[in-house]
């Protein structure tokens, strides 16, 4: 690979990449922001390819990669469930973030459990 942000062929992983990139992930969720691999990169000073290349030789880094990408699935079904985010957008993008492919590494189905609290009203309805 070669530009400006390449790392050299063969490089080994910076200590704590894979921490740094998770840190930024969460912290972009948890400011409403959507967390993207580019902006790990730029944090990471490097080009998006070259995370791709540290994730097929480290598999520390592709454990951190994977966790990255729950962490935006979970974003992306947080800010579509709040409507903050097209729901139409949401769904065509999870299968990108392993949710809905198919079954291939989300879940398949959805179980949700109601329970009705005795002596409520609509005033005091979660």
């Amino acid at each position: 690979m070669t530009g400006e942000n390449a790392a050299p062929d063969g490089e080994s992983v910076p200590d704590g990449a894979g921490e740094r990139m998770i840190r930024y992930f969460r912290e972009c969720a948890a400011g409403g922001e959507l967390p993207t691999f580019s902006g790990a990169a730029e944090l990471l000073g490097v080009g998006v390819l070259t995370l791709g290349e540290w994730r097929a030789r480290d598999p520390a880094f592709a454990r951190a990669t994977a966790e990255c990408r729950a962490i935006t699935a979970d974003h992306l079904l947080r800010q579509g469930l709040a409507k903050r985010y097209d729901a139409s957008l949401v769904k065509f993008l999870l299968p990108f973030f392993g949710m809905g492919s198919d079954g291939e590494e989300g879940p398949d189905e959805l179980s949700v459990k109601i329970e009705v609290l005795d002596g409520g009203s609509p005033d005091n309805a979660v």
